[in-house]
């Protein structure tokens, strides 16, 4: 009887075990990798060796890129509606709890905990972006409607935070736009230049000198609602994209258009199929666009426009980001867990 008892409990041990195993990550029979959190999904980040899910409930959950299928580290950041992750596993998060405002939070990779201010007015922290490289984290905040001239517009201000001296910021002169909300910055590898998707105007993409606080220009696109913003491998060229479903390539240099890539299956511009996010691969040679309402991902080729993977959807993709190797692709829908497919290889 003791044996038996023995023999039982050691299969439920094992079958245990299995059950926690399935529990972290489902393939499905599409070949897509599925990753569970512990609740949806507000935000995707990566610094390399990594992969990051940041959840509403502020639960950072991080898989090895190279074994996802392992054990993920989990970490509690509490109530915060954005964060970013340096190369060297710094924190950079921008806390929900509106007092005091206007502040962000860093943690080193020994969890201790630095929070800056910006003094004066209550500004609202919005979101976060970080360089492809990790150098660099920019925080955006935001104020109510203020009077410019004529009108009443919402001001932004924009902090960037050196990995060098995370706790001295560059602040950015205030800029303003028509509407509450604006599509999500990037940050250049260097830390020189930021992008502003739907500054002033939902269709208008800005950039922003971060050294000289000043903005360098900003061009109207068709693309109404621009909901992203990301550069280049070379950080000559910024990518965007909007509610007409095109993904719009523009000079770094002059704001002017150089490509633009419909991300519909016909090939074509369609009004109400969005573009809601785009990331570029790590070696350059990719772009990706996460879309509404079908979340549909397509991937171009940055050398010559041509499509290098379309991958159907059923829900909104609401983020994207590319593996270090730059073959696999992961993406949010806003719920609860990570879905990563692999890109076709070569031939």
């Amino acid at each position: 009887m003791t044996r038996r008892l023995t023999i039982f409990g050691s299969v439920a041990v094992v079958l245990l075990a299995l059950g926690l195993i399935l529990a972290r990550f489902v393939r499905t029979g599409d070949g897509v990798l599925f990753l569970k959190t512990t609740g949806p999904v507000e935000t995707l980040a990566s610094n390399g060796k990594r992969l990051h899910a940041l959840t509403r409930e502020g639960q950072l959950t991080s898989w090895d890129w190279a074994n996802l299928s392992a054990e993920p580290h989990i970490r509690d950041l509490g109530d915060v509606n954005a964060a970013a992750m340096t190369i060297d596993g710094f924190v950079v998060a921008l806390p929900l709890s509106s007092r005091p405002m206007g502040r962000f939070c860093i943690w080193d990779p020994d969890q201790r905990l630095a929070c800056e201010l910006l003094k004066g007015d209550e500004w609202l922290g919005d979101q976060i972006a970080a360089s492809r490289n990790g150098e660099f984290t920019a925080a955006l905040f935001g104020e109510n409607w203020v009077r410019t001239g004529n009108h009443d517009r919402i001001a932004w201000r924009a902090a960037v935070i050196s990995r060098n001296s995370p706790t001295a910021p560059a602040w950015i002169p205030p800029v303003y736009s028509k509407t509450p909300s604006v599509g999500r910055m990037a940050i250049s590898e260097n830390g020189k230049y930021l992008a502003m998707p739907g500054v002033p105007t939902p269709s208008d993409l800005t950039l922003l000198d971060v050294n000289a606080g000043k903005i360098l220009w900003s061009i109207s696109t068709e693309e109404c609602g621009l909901a992203q913003a990301a550069f280049s491998l070379d950080g000559n060229a910024i990518f965007t994209g909007g509610g007409m479903g095109n993904v719009i390539e523009v000079a770094r240099t002059d704001g002017a258009i150089k490509s633009k890539w419909p991300s519909n299956p016909k090939l074509a511009p369609v009004y109400g199929y969005h573009v809601e996010c785009v990331a570029v691969s790590p070696d350059g040679r990719f772009v990706a666009a996460g879309t509404s309402p079908r979340g549909d991902i397509v991937v171009w080729e940055t050398r010559n426009g041509n499509r290098a993977a379309f991958f159907p959807g059923r829900i909104t993709i609401t983020r994207l980001i590319f593996s270090p190797d730059s073959s696999s692709l992961a993406a949010t829908t806003g719920n609860a867990g990570v879905m990563v497919m692999r890109l076709p290889t070569d031939g």
